[in-house]
């Protein structure tokens, strides 16, 4: 299931994967983000770091009553600000698919998996 944007022309569909790859290099830009989480470490049986080929795994897109909600999860550097990097990727998730979507979220719901020491 995706994301139906009438248009005076006809209908644009936007399948899912698309929605969870514009939020997976979002988050990948918020400084503080070591990287993507997968949400289900028992079936995917990983906790490392997840690439832009398999952002997915760490993006969960919903469709409620006619709105999409977002959950990611994300891995972050240590000695950083937890609360304030969760806000930063809730900021840039909202941001980004209104730009490129012209779709604003109900709700973004920001799972932090790991805290990993970054690498000088």
């Amino acid at each position: 299931m995706g994301l139906k944007v009438n248009t005076k022309f006809g209908q644009v569909e936007i399948s899912n994967s698309v929605i969870a790859t514009i939020v997976g290099n979002a988050v990948a830009d918020v400084f503080g983000v070591i990287g993507l989480a997968p949400l289900n470490n028992f079936r995917d049986n990983l906790y490392g770091l997840l690439n832009k080929k398999n952002y997915q795994k760490g993006v969960q897109i919903k469709q409620v009553k006619g709105e999409i909600e977002v959950e990611v999860a994300i891995i972050v550097g240590f000695g950083m600000k937890i609360s304030e990097i969760g806000k930063n990727v809730q900021d840039r998730i909202r941001y980004n698919l209104e730009l490129m979507l012209s779709v604003s979220p109900a709700t973004v719901n920001v799972i932090v998996q790991d805290v990993k020491l970054i690498d000088d």
